[in-house]
């Protein structure tokens, strides 16, 4: 009898020694894992934004995959007691690494797959010591009462956020360019003139709501709504930059305008074509200011600056084969401000305009086939015609570091 109980008594102990070790080695394993798992999601999520200049997303989804990989097994998972297994943390880009949207309202992750992937927001990496791949968490105790291994394996999503503002286009309920737009790209005006040879890919377009682009071009980002705006592109469309979800609100970015106190009247526009209208300018950072209660160009009239002015306009914006004898200075000598709610703005014509527009109560219609010089913010953008809009980067906009966040 006292060799059974013995016998008893040796098993119980045993299992209490497995519990206690097997079960310490287990717990370690999946907070390695766990730590080998958001260190990974985390790098993935920096190479998300890295699309500027390129038209084909595997480039910026390779980017992820490998920085999720390399920094996922650059951390360990019992090394000691794998022989041969490096680290102990093996991860596989196209089983464990997956770039999708967080829904941070929802709090759910939205796989993507191939072209999709470039309005990515975050990456998933899971990492894993399982039979399948002959590397489950051997045990130590728990072989003498038949348990020989256990398997493992741990989830880390990590979103990225931030990021510059370089909006050149803002349309805060939405951009319809089902009119099928030209091009949207950059330059800087402050060191010369625009190169079509030669523009930037910071053209960036931006809306709390969709972003519908026909057949035209965006060489830059085209960051829809939070959480679930979508980005809709023609057959022959080509967005450079990513198409991620805004982490911000524009509505909140973009307030309503108001008119300075003590602006004065502009002078008359003049009501027939092919006429001049000058305005005396200030000077950089003390522009000159002038209030119009409609402001309406057309028929090949021209707007002449002798410095920069900022028009505040409180009801409608009409310009239709404007131009202004400026062109070769930076666009932010002419600042349109539309103050006011249910106004509109109608840009159109075959004159080139150089100007800065904020309306974020207004709706903008962009039409007519000629270039648009500088920014614009409105309620909402319509663009009907075939002219290029090239955003003036010497606007210099407010940027945010990029920062990654574990989410899960």
């Amino acid at each position: 009898m006292t060799v059974i109980w013995m016998g008893l008594f040796f098993l119980l102990l045993l299992g209490f020694v497995s519990l206690a070790i097997d079960m310490g080695r287990l717990r370690l394993a999946r907070e390695q894992l766990q730590t080998a798992a958001d260190a990974g999601a985390r790098a993935g999520a920096t190479a998300l934004p890295l699309a500027d200049g390129q038209t084909d997303a595997g480039d910026k989804v390779q980017e992820a995959y490998d920085r999720a990989e390399a920094t996922s097994e650059a951390n360990e998972c019992l090394r000691v007691y794998v022989a041969g297994a490096g680290n102990g943390v093996e991860v596989v880009p196209d089983e464990d690494v997956t770039l999708g949207r967080w829904n941070r309202i929802a709090r759910t992750f939205t796989a993507l797959e191939d072209d999709a992937r470039r309005g990515a927001n975050a990456v998933r990496v899971v990492t894993r010591r399982i039979s399948d791949r002959s590397n489950p968490i051997n045990l130590t105790f728990a072989p003498a009462v038949g348990v020989f291994s256990k398997n493992e394996e741990t989830v880390g999503i990590a979103m990225i956020t931030g990021g510059p503002r370089n909006f050149g286009i803002v349309g805060i309920d939405y951009i319809d360019g089902t009119g099928n737009p030209g091009q949207v790209d950059s330059y800087d005006a402050s060191a010369g003139p625009y190169d079509p040879n030669n523009f930037n890919h910071n053209g960036s377009v931006a809306s709390d709501g969709d972003i519908t682009m026909g057949n035209g071009d965006v060489y830059g980002d085209a960051r829809p709504g939070m959480d679930d705006g979508e980005v809709t592109q023609g057959p022959n469309s080509v967005i450079t930059g990513w198409t991620a979800p805004l982490d911000i609100i524009l509505a909140d970015l973009y307030p309503p305008a108001t008119v300075p106190g003590g602006t004065p009247s502009g002078p008359p526009i003049p009501n027939q074509g092919n006429a001049t209208m000058t305005l005396t300018g200030g000077t950089v950072g003390s522009p000159a200011r002038y209030h119009y209660n409609s402001f309406k160009m057309k028929g090949n009239q021209i707007l002449a600056l002798t410095g920069p002015v900022e028009l505040y306009v409180t009801g409608d914006v009409d310009i239709k084969g404007m131009s202004w004898s400026n062109m070769s200075a930076n666009p932010g000598w002419l600042k349109i401000i539309v103050v006011g709610s249910g106004t509109s703005v109608d840009i159109g014509g075959t004159s080139q305009i150089a100007a800065h527009i904020y309306a974020p109560q207004s709706a903008i219609t962009v039409h007519g086939t000629e270039d648009f010089f500088g920014a614009m913010v409105g309620k909402s953008i319509d663009m009907k015609g075939t002219a290029d809009i090239h955003y003036d980067e010497s606007v210099d906009p407010a940027a945010v570091p990029f920062v990654t966040v574990l989410v899960r």
